[in-house]
This record gives structure tokens, sequence and C-alpha cells, in this order.
């Protein structure tokens, strides 16, 4: 099973950059644009790293 990844930022290239990466390396990754979105993907989603944007 892969680490799954949750990436949390409001630019989307910057959550495609980080999607094309992590994918890539083989890892399970999640993005979303903002707090309300990535709290939607939990139930069902249960990452091992969270990355937010904190600007």
């Amino acid at each position: 099973m892969s680490q799954k990844i949750l990436v949390v930022d409001d630019e989307e290239s910057t959550r495609f950059l980080y999607q094309e990466e992590f994918e890539d390396e083989g890892y399970t990754i999640k993005t979303a644009a903002n707090a309300e979105e990535a709290l939607k993907l939990l139930p069902d989603f249960h990452p091992d790293l969270v990355i937010m944007d904190i600007k």
C-alpha cells in the first residue's frame, strides 16, 4: 500500500506540481483548494501527510 498525501493550496498550479511529482514517486495523492474541500475528503481518504499553504 502506498503512502497517502493530501495537498491543500489555493493555487491550482501548485497543487498540480505536487500531484505530478508525488505520483511519479509512487504516492497516492489528493488535492484540495481550501480547508472546506479538504475536510470533505477526510471521511474516505486518510492521509499519512498533509501539506498546507500557509501564506
